[in-house]
């Protein structure tokens, strides 16, 4: 069996400069373009330095160990080491299925395929056909989990609210489960505890959301912000109602959004965080 060395690296080097991207992914690091490809270069480059220079096995084992842990050190230098050994092992993993893989697909080709054999050369159409398979497979998936990692809901973000010149920055987390909307307008309900909102409440609604005397007649514009929400949770022993107020103005994430923020009096936790979102407004 003659095996090229060109088309070897250059196989090798696609998938590996592939699987280094995935990694990067998952573990939600810098991508380096430059530091991904001279580590794939390195890694690429030792099956073939096995082939010129076979040994015992168990020794060329771990000097390959060796080499792709120095090549995660190169795609990842900033990262720390728990970083860079997690690379390693998700690296590693991603590496020996995707050589199983390739090594089955060659086969089922290389039994299909009736073309006369080549003596010189780069290798002949079928290695040319897996490289071209892995460039073309290495963008679809790196597309791919672009657009997945794009429509990833994020569990925890910042929330900010604003009314009448005041504002208060909480963590919020983000439930599916929360349908919640209110009857006037239609906006979704964030729901938040009182502690929280004390002060972009206005003082004349206090007796509304605190079940406390307010300061004043609520004026028309401040009435005008107060919903009655009605709920029904799993589980509950019956429905109640939620006070919600719409402000001026509520950033989620930096991004300005347009809900209602009902308090609870019950909770005022939630999932760790000090405020309840509902899923339509993470975009």
């Amino acid at each position: 069996m003659t095996i090229y060395a060109d088309i070897f690296f250059i196989v090798n080097l696609c998938m590996d400069l592939l699987l280094f991207l995935l990694v990067s992914l998952v573990l939600r690091s810098e991508k380096k373009f430059f530091g991904f490809l001279i580590a794939s270069a390195v890694t690429a480059s030792f099956p073939i330095t096995q082939l010129i220079f076979p040994g015992n096995e168990q020794i060329s084992f771990f000097i390959g160990l060796l080499a792709v842990f120095a090549a995660c050190m190169i795609a990842f230098y900033n990262s720390g080491f728990i970083k860079i050994s997690l690379a390693f092992a998700i690296f590693s993993l991603l590496s020996s299925v995707t050589s199983e893989g390739l090594l089955s697909l060659y086969k089922y080709f290389d039994s299909v395929a009736e073309l006369p054999e080549i003596k010189s050369g780069s290798g002949g159409i079928i290695p040319l056909a897996i490289c071209i398979f892995s460039l073309i497979l290495s963008w679809i998936i790196t597309n791919t989990v672009k657009v997945f990692k794009k429509k990833v809901v994020p569990l925890k973000t910042t929330l900010t609210v604003f009314s009448d010149g005041r504002g208060v920055e909480m963590s919020a987390y983000c439930d599916s489960g929360n349908l919640l909307r209110e009857p006037v307008g239609g906006l979704p309900v964030i729901i938040t505890g009182r502690q929280q909102m004390e002060n972009i409440i206005p003082k004349s609604l206090y007796s509304v959301f605190f079940s406390s005397k307010g300061i004043g007649e609520p004026t028309i514009s401040d009435a005008k912000r107060v919903r009655i929400i009605p709920i029904m949770p799993l589980g509950a022993g019956g429905a109640h109602i939620l006070f919600g107020y719409v402000p001026d103005k509520i950033l989620l994430g930096g991004e300005e959004v347009s809900a209602c923020i009902a308090l609870d009096s019950v909770n005022s936790k939630f999932g760790g965080c000090e405020a309840l979102l509902p899923n339509s407004l993470i975009k």
